[in-house]
């Protein structure tokens, strides 16, 4: 191909974008100083870039240079393909201290903007995820956001990429998108171009997805981890019946009847389901449940 990525940027050949990243043996991603506003202009050369890739362990760099000239400093790609295997592969080229960080803390189980993915179809901002106001003790949502800002992650968009499989199967996928910049910056350069943005992470996971395969190989400053949202602690049947029932919109009376139990005994399964799950209130394990699999609305 003889189009350039000149809106993303510069001047310079997709092939060259990737041949470049790959060969680099430290990565720093810091955000670009000057960011192209042509909207139409970065779609289609976006698209050039995506397209001209050619095998399937490229594709992640491929795409952090889309991010990065579009002022982002990284991303996150959920692959749940394999969700039914291994709890999904999460690809990723956010810092190596934030990506330690978010694993040994266990915030992927507590991530709202995670637990929102899952029942949305539609992009969103981080900022536009409700945590409620922060008191003396943290929730374990808020801990999970106050944690990406103190590494230098000031907002971000989250754009769900749900498919489905083989058998007919919804699988969830999503692609987050990590911003250093000022919060002004932000709202003046991202939030206009959200759809677009939706669709430029829709056509490369799409096109990440037609080649056989993963590749068990990826260049520096690619992280992986598989099985992320297998990990964390099961819920008892009760438990799951309670919360299926919640998902559906029944109060505790109402599901008490369902089941035929009595009210308190639900409330008890609901508080303990809660508490398995590191969620704040009934709507929050609900949330949580529905995201990791455990129940369906």
């Amino acid at each position: 191909m003889d189009r350039t990525l000149q809106g993303l940027g510069g001047i310079v050949k997709p092939v060259d974008i990737v041949g470049r990243a790959r060969s680099e043996t430290r990565r720093t991603f810091r955000p670009r100083a000057s960011v192209s506003t042509d909207t139409q202009a970065d779609f289609l050369d976006a698209l050039t870039v995506i397209e001209s890739v050619d095998r399937s362990e490229d594709m992640p760099i491929a795409f952090q240079s889309i991010v990065r000239a579009l002022g982002f400093d990284s991303y996150a790609y959920l692959d749940g393909t394999t969700a039914a295997v291994d709890g999904g592969r999460v690809i990723s080229t956010v810092s190596r201290d934030w990506h330690e960080t978010y694993l040994s803390e266990g915030f992927a189980q507590h991530d709202p903007c995670t637990a929102r993915v899952r029942v949305s179809n539609a992009p969103f901002m981080w900022h536009e995820v409700p945590i409620g106001e922060i008191g003396g003790r943290p929730t374990l949502a808020q801990k999970t956001m106050l944690a990406a800002r103190e590494f230098g992650y000031v907002d971000g968009v989250v754009m769900p990429l749900h498919t489905m499989d083989g058998g007919g199967k919804p699988v969830v996928n999503a692609c987050s998108l990590f911003w250093t910049g000022t919060q002004a910056d932000f709202r003046s350069q991202a939030e206009p171009r959200l759809r677009h943005l939706h669709l430029i992470a829709r056509s490369w996971a799409e096109r990440f997805a037609t080649f056989d395969g993963r590749p068990h190989r990826f260049p520096a400053g690619v992280r992986i981890v598989d099985g992320l949202y297998e990990r964390g602690p099961k819920l008892r049947g009760r438990e799951i019946d309670v919360l299926s029932w919640a998902a559906r919109g029944k109060t505790a009376a109402e599901t008490a009847v369902i089941l035929g139990i009595g009210t308190e005994t639900v409330t008890t399964h609901l508080a303990n389901a809660s508490r398995r799950l590191g969620a704040a209130n009934k709507t929050h394990a609900v949330a949580i449940a529905v995201h990791r699999r455990l129940v369906r609305p």
